[in-house]
């Protein structure tokens, strides 16, 4: 029989509000709720100062100093920071928090604007209200802002549809259309002026370029250190410089030098004396946020908080730092090649009587801690503590007056056997007591879900006991045992150092329910002893109050969710409920904040002795407060102007249509691996039973080239690395189905079997790339066979920003052979000399290094709706350390859908630069004699554009296909090739007594 159960919220209230375990009197009226919640009996609001609710979720940030004090940006909220470190607030609301703000240059002064990823605003309060400049396209598929620029009098907008162009440029007076006249034809990827005549511009591929005359000219600055032209970084703004910013990693830009010097890193904020600004400026982090989140409340007033590389006491209330110190703690020693974009992690902080500590994770798999003095100025020390897991460190379970309760590596190394060198540490529950020694709880509990991370179901009370919720499922039990696994007896566990756990009497459930699935938050304790948790049970969540003698209550809750946690606890149902003490008693502190953005998010809730986390809401303290803040008032005036409607993302689909013209001969058996690897034995005179060779290959379906090829590495004496190499390629652009072969001593230093990436034909020469690891880099050799001559490698490293190596042949013995290998533009000459021609600049790897003779390197840069294309000169000169020209590209404008692929076809006689380009996103279907194929798989598509005084047409197509077969035909066809001037074609089919096809092609 089950036992008593209350039926709805109103008898929790009555139950849990009792000091003692005890018959509770009837409420009187001052603790009644008022009548907008006439089921729900709660205890009287708390008093003390009035609770507030705050908006984050968005960026933290310095954003400039102004005379009343310095502009910052708080989780999205404007603020000024005084001198005597208080903080205005807005004074109105923006309709979203912000992601970041800028000051524009005009002739009248500086202009300040602001922006996520819904509008552009400009502000002539700086924490007044917002005038909208432009709105996002939120019609349909969305198109969003996705960062934002400040030219002398303008505001350049890019949104999430991509390109690397800004979406708009709008005066940001008037939000007339602007242009950039006179500008370099490459678009920009980031511009930032900090005058109307001196700022700093990004643009693709070519990176930094500085003006002095408002962007009448620009000039390639020179650079303390030239190689690090090639990486990506952004702009920004401390006080009145500029600087390059990379991660941790800044770059000052001298403007009357025209230079940009080395970057360092700089941890921001060491030289503040305000602490509130010094925070904001090392952490980025909202002090507020991270106060309710993970802080801890200090004896001394205000909340201890941190994050990886510094602490501070702050008021939760105002986010104002009262004093900071730097985390001892080692910081993340990222390199400039490889900067940790988001390496701000937040500390777990909790006082113990004589000490507070701090739990802060420091790279993927290691947690270190500090200590830090309750009384005193505010100094961090490094502390050895067991060693905490990251992989469970998602929470520390803590009473100020008792216990610590986390994951960690606190249990004895167990008995290893003599053959084992080494053993992971054992990751157990480990406690702590007032004292601060640390012991595994001990025996070890069973927790349900360890693996989560949490601390679900597990409390620390005042003694120094801990508890735990035993016979949680975790989903794992059959619903009504049906499968004759038991339900598991459910009841309250408490481990103390001094003797055996104690098992409190069993909680019994209704008839047919389940044992419970899952502890939402912490098991907390209140003042008269007894015990609380929030437990999911039967798809609905229930209360359950545990008195140290009798049995337990029972209430199911009307609520989405609920949660107990540092001796708070809330109650998300119509209305938000909150315990102030541990679940003794509940008020109603109103109706649940709305998220605009995310108007059908399910509310979660945080909570913690400072207030509670609510999405992107916190409502701070725990007193009385004003209903949420309602809907923002809007933006003063219409947008004046919309971000585009986003491109169709659809790809463009052309068709080969192709008519047979008669077979010509036999196809090589690239289909069939055991009759490839007779043939390839059979050209090269190879037995295939010796045991002393290993082969890599690549297939012409699967080939980052269309050329199939293998590499046969016969070791040298040593067994590690090969003596020499067998290099084969069959090329289905011809039709002859021969076998080429070329034996070439291996190079030095190359492990036994490297990867064969890709085979590259064009002519009578033949381009193996072959690449190995070394040093976490990858290190590439080319072999160039060309038939009558010895082949001839070099070597190249990637840099490790870079992508892998692309390169393209000249048809002549002569031509270079020329691509770009991470970032850099490389051409490796007739006469064997090897140039590094160009750093290339930016995240996105957009240059094409195209074909045009032996003494010039035609570049082609494709982005997304634009193109530009320039010759550079390969001149012994050629300078690995100056980049791309600035000026005199020649700029085309091919369709933003489909790009170059959307070109019509070369017509005979056809002449320019001739670039190789893979396609990846769009497709091609093929049709031959009338019938089409369904559904081609593609393994490869790549086609010839020529270049020419700024037209393009396509002049030759490549199709690789996964033995796409056509209807009412006997044999699939896996590779196609067109030639457009020519008229000429074939195709090669797979399977036995495959053939060569002639074809007569059209692209449409």
């Amino acid at each position: 029989m089950s036992p008593p159960r209350t039926s709805m919220l109103p008898a929790l209230f009555m139950l849990a509000a009792s000091c003692a375990p005890t018959a509770r009197p009837k409420p009187t009226a001052s603790s009644m709720p008022p009548e907008d919640t006439p089921n729900v009996t709660r205890a009287k609001t708390p008093e003390g100062p009035e609770a507030r609710w705050v908006r984050t979720g968005r960026t933290t940030r310095v954003i400039l100093p102004l005379p009343e004090g310095t502009l910052v940006l708080m989780g999205g909220r404007r603020a000024l920071v005084r001198a005597d470190g208080s903080i205005l607030d807005e004074k109105v609301l923006t309709p979203e928090p912000l992601d970041d703000m800028l000051a524009v240059p005009t002739p009248r002064g500086l202009r300040l604007v602001g922006y996520n990823s819904q509008a552009l605003y400009r502000f002539d309060d700086p924490l007044g209200e917002p005038r909208v400049l432009v709105e996002a396209f939120l019609v349909g598929a969305a198109n969003t802002i996705s960062k934002v620029g400040a030219g002398p009098g303008f505001v350049a907008v890019w949104d999430s549809d991509g390109g690397g162009a800004p979406a708009l440029l709008l005066d940001v007076e008037t939000g007339a259309t602007r242009t950039l006249a006179g500008w370099p034809d490459v678009p920009p990827t980031e511009i930032l002026f900090r005058s109307m005549d001196e700022g700093a511009v990004v643009f693709e591929s070519i990176g930094l370029a500085l003006t002095r005359d408002g962007g009448k000219t620009f000039q390639v600055p020179d650079a303390d250190k030239p190689e690090e032209r090639v990486y990506d970084f952004g702009l920004g703004r401390r006080r009145d410089r500029i600087e390059a910013v990379r991660g941790d990693f800044r770059a000052p830009i001298d403007f009357a030098n025209n230079r940009v010097g080395a970057f360092a890193r700089r941890f921001v904020g060491m030289a503040q004396t305000n602490p509130t600004l010094a925070w904001i400026e090392a952490t980025e982090t909202d002090p507020i946020e991270l106060a309710i989140r993970d802080g801890s409340p200090d004896p001394r007033g205000g909340v201890f908080i941190a994050v990886n590389r510094m602490a501070a006491r702050v008021d939760p209330r105002t986010g104002a730092a009262l004093e900071v110190a730097w985390n001892p703690l080692n910081l993340q020693m990222d390199t400039l090649h490889d900067p940790h974009w988001h390496d701000i992690m937040a500390c777990r902080a909790a006082h113990l009587p004589d000490r507070g500590l701090v739990f802060c994770p420091m790279d993927s798999d290691r947690v270190e801690t500090a200590a830090f003095s309750v009384k005193g100025p505010l100094t961090l020390r490094r502390v050895e503590m067991p060693k905490l897991s990251q992989t469970y460190v998602h929470e520390v379970v803590q009473r100020p007056r008792g216990a610590l309760v986390f994951f960690g590596h606190c249990a004895p190394p167990r008995a290893k056997d003599a053959s084992a060198e080494a053993e992971e540490e054992r990751v157990v529950l480990c406690a702590s007591g007032a004292g601060g020694d640390v012991e595994p709880v001990r025996p070890a509990p069973d927790l349900y879900d360890q693996s989560s991370g949490g601390l679900e179901g597990v409390g620390a009370l005042d003694d120094g006991t801990i508890v735990h919720l035993k016979g949680i499922t975790g989903n794992h039990v059959d619903p009504q045992g049906e499968s004759g696994v038991p339900i598991p007896e459910t009841r309250f566990e408490l481990f103390s150092r001094s003797i055996k756990p104690e098992l409190l009497p069993p909680i019994t459930f209704d008839e047919g329910a389940r044992g419970p699935t899952k502890v939402l938050g912490s098991i907390e304790q209140d003042e008269s002893g007894a015990l609380h948790a929030m437990v999911s049970l039967n798809d609905e969540i229930v209360h359950v109050r545990q008195p140290l003698s009798g049995p337990a209550t029972v209430t199911p809750l009307s609520a989405h969710h609920a949660q107990f946690r540092r001796g708070r606890g809330v109650i998300l149902g119509d209305d938000l409920l909150l315990s102030p003490d541990a679940g003794a008693s509940w008020f109603n502190a109103g109706p649940l904040p709305k998220d605009p953005v995310h108007k059908d998010a399910t509310l979660g809730a945080l909570p913690s002795e400072s207030g509670i986390a609510m999405l992107r809401w916190l409502r701070v303290g725990w007193g009385p407060a004003a209903p949420y803040p309602s809907a923002p008032p809007p933006p003063v005036g219409p947008p004046l102007a919309i971000l585009p409607k986003p491109s169709e993302m659809e790809p463009t689909v052309r068709t080969l249509s192709c008519a047979r013209r008669g077979r010509i001969g036999a196809a090589p058996p690239l289909w069939d691996a055991r009759a490839r690897q007779a043939m390839y034995d059979a050209a090269s005179g190879a037995v295939s039973t010796v045991d002393h060779r290993l082969i890599e290959e690549v297939v012409v379906a699967q080939s980052a080239e269309v050329v199939a090829g293998r590499l046969e590495a016969f070791a040298s004496s040593d067994g590690e690395t090969a003596e020499r190499w067998t290099l084969q390629a069959i090329d289905p652009h011809e039709t002859t189905g021969k076998v080429d072969t070329w034996t070439v001593p291996a190079p030095p230093d190359v492990p036994l079997l490297p990867d064969l990436d890709g085979v590259v034909r064009r002519g009578n020469r033949t381009l193996f790339v072959v690449f190995h690891h070394e040093g976490g880099r990858l290190v590439y050799d080319l072999v160039l066979a060309t038939p009558g001559k010895p082949p001839r490698t070099t070597r190249l490293r990637k840099h490790p920003d870079g992508s892998f190596l692309t390169a393209t042949l000249g048809p002549n013995d002569d031509d270079p052979v020329v691509g770009n290998i991470g970032q850099y533009l490389f051409a490796w000459m007739a006469d064997g000399s090897l140039r590094n021609v160009a750093p290339l600049h930016g995240p996105r790897n957009v240059a094409e290094a195209g074909i045009l003779g032996s003494k010039d390197l035609p570049v082609l840069l494709n982005g997304y709706g634009w193109a530009a294309v320039q010759t550079l000169p390969l001149g012994a000169g050629a300078n690995a350390t100056s980049p791309l020209p600035l000026h005199g590209w020649t700029l085309h404008r091919p369709p933003m859908r489909g790009g170059f692929w959307a070109m019509p076809t070369c017509r005979p006689g056809a002449s320019g630069m001739l670039f190789r380009l893979r396609e990846q996103n769009e497709r091609i279907l093929l049709e031959v004699d009338g019938v089409k194929s369904t559904d081609p798989s593609i393994h490869a598509l790549y086609y010839e554009i020529r270049v020419d005084k700024g037209s393009a047409c396509i002049e030759s197509v490549d199709v690789s296909l996964g033995e796409e077969e056509l209807p009412d035909r006997p044999h699939p066809f896996g590779f196609v090739t067109a030639h457009f001037p020519k008229k000429t074609a074939h195709a090669m089919e797979w399977g036995d007594g495959g053939s060569f096809v002639r074809m007569a092609c059209t692209l449409h």
